[in-house]
């Protein structure tokens, strides 16, 4: 007998198998229907070495200047397909997008914040166009760090 199996395990899987060696000629031919296809998980990041939170100090900014809700990126009023409705909208409508009306650039490019489109427009550093939040104070040099820091770091959703 084999340790840490009890015996009525080891006999199902004993005769479990024993079925598994052929497979009867009279039966028809069935194809297995493929399984539907899962939507990815979102990236939540590795444990340690992250110190910005996508969750508790990222969206939280966007929400302390008014881009979200009613303002022009939350609903029913989205701007430029940069929807702050919820976390996971939010998330997964700048990371690794391409901007609209910008098809040369990402809106969120994870580690790389100098290249954010998201980055160049609350550094006002945009070719044409306008610095966001439009119509509203800037980010202060602080905020826009938290946003850097959590792009260079990967821009998790976390």
């Amino acid at each position: 007998m084999t340790a840490g199996l009890p015996r009525t395990a080891l006999l199902l899987l004993v005769t479990g198998f024993a079925g598994c060696g052929g497979s009867d000629p009279a039966a028809p031919e069935t194809t297995p229907e493929p399984l539907p296809p899962e939507e990815p998980g979102l990236p939540t990041g590795p444990a340690a070495g992250v110190t910005v939170s996508f969750n508790h100090d990222v969206l939280p900014l966007f929400e302390q200047i008014g881009c979200t809700n009613s303002g022009c990126h939350g609903r029913p009023a989205i701007k430029a397909d940069l929807d702050m409705s919820s976390p996971e909208i939010a998330w997964r409508t700048m990371v690794d997008v391409v901007a609209q009306g910008e098809p040369q650039n990402t809106v969120v490019i994870p580690g790389d914040a100098q290249n954010s489109y998201l980055v160049i427009k609350l550094e006002d550093r945009q070719s044409f166009g306008l610095r966001m939040p439009w119509q509203r104070d800037p980010m202060t040099t602080e905020q826009i760090a938290i946003v850097r820091a959590w792009i260079d770091e990967g821009a998790w959703f976390n």
